[in-house]
Formats: structure tokens, sequence, C-alpha cells
């Protein structure tokens, strides 16, 4: 996925697009983690109906997702909820300069069989931040792959713009 996303922003700079290279920003690797304990303690709590009718038949990793959620103390939700606010000031201070950010859409192409979509782990801080994304295929051999692009929150105008350009430049 590194290699694709590398030509990717090649080829954006060869048609003479400015792409900066930024480092995460602090508390990222925290947001990471915490974006996942607000999916599971969010989505137990959404399935546990659904867990109690039908128990492990609604899917072995699902059922094990809703009974971690489910163990979860709220005071650790609660502190990734927090983590997360704290992270949108943080992220919005980026969009100040910045109209949109590439980052990749999964760690790596897209699975031969349909056991899995892959690990979208790229995706969940963006998502739990609440901000427009779309994920943009990269031509690459191998099985699918795409680049992610997010904006700023209400600027989807803006993102779909970028998403375009990105695909008529990065496209065979």
């Amino acid at each position: 996925m590194q290699h694709a996303m590398s030509r990717a922003v090649e080829r954006l700079r060869a048609q003479g697009v400015a792409v900066d290279e930024l480092p995460a920003p602090d508390g990222w690797q925290r947001l990471q983690a915490a974006a996942q304990a607000i999916n599971r303690y969010e989505g137990a709590r959404s399935q546990r109906e659904r867990f109690q009718q039908f128990g492990e038949r609604i899917g072995r990793k699902l059922a094990a997702l809703i009974r971690e959620g489910l163990r979860m103390p709220q005071s650790e939700y609660e502190d990734a909820r927090s983590h997360l606010e704290q992270m949108k000031v943080e992220v919005n201070s980026i969009f100040w300069e910045y109209p949109a950010i590439l980052t990749p859409a999964a760690l790596g192409p897209a699975p031969k069989t349909l056991e899995s979509t892959g690990d979208p782990s790229p995706n969940a801080p963006w998502t739990a931040l609440g901000v427009p994304a779309i994920a943009v295929p990269l031509p690459v051999e191998g099985g699918p792959c795409a680049v992610q692009v997010t904006g700023a929150w209400g600027r989807d105008d803006a993102l779909v713009s970028v998403a375009a350009q990105l695909e008529k430049f990065v496209g065979d």
C-alpha cells in the first residue's frame, strides 16, 4: 500500500499539485485506540438485543466484539470520547492550512477471499472524527487498493473536487 501511495503522490506532484508530507498529530495513536474502543462500546450496545436473541449465530467475530464491548467500563468509553473531542480540535487546525488529507484507505490491498474486507484501521480515526472521506481507487496490480481523501467538517464540496482531481491525476 505504501508503494501505491508513493506513486499517487509522485503523479500528483508531476501534475503540479503541491503535496506536503506531515507527521501524524500528537495523540493520533491514542485516537486510533479510542476509535476502536468507541466502536466496541457503542456497537455492543446497539447490537445487544440481537446478541441476546441469536448469540453466536450473528457471527463469531461480531459476537466477540459485542461481549468485549459490553464488558468495557463506562469510564474507559468516556476517556475515549474525551480524547476524540481533543483530537477534533487538533485535526481542525490542520484543515485550516490544508483542504484535504491523503492517507491509505486500508493497510493493504483487498483480500483475495470474501472472509473479510481487509484491515480498515487507517480509516477508524477519521470515522470517529466524523469528517467526510472518499476512497479513490489506485491503479495497482494484485487487487483493489485506494487512497482515502478526508476533508474538513462541512467542506464536502471541496472534498469531492479534490477526490475528482486525484482520480484524474492518478488513474491510468
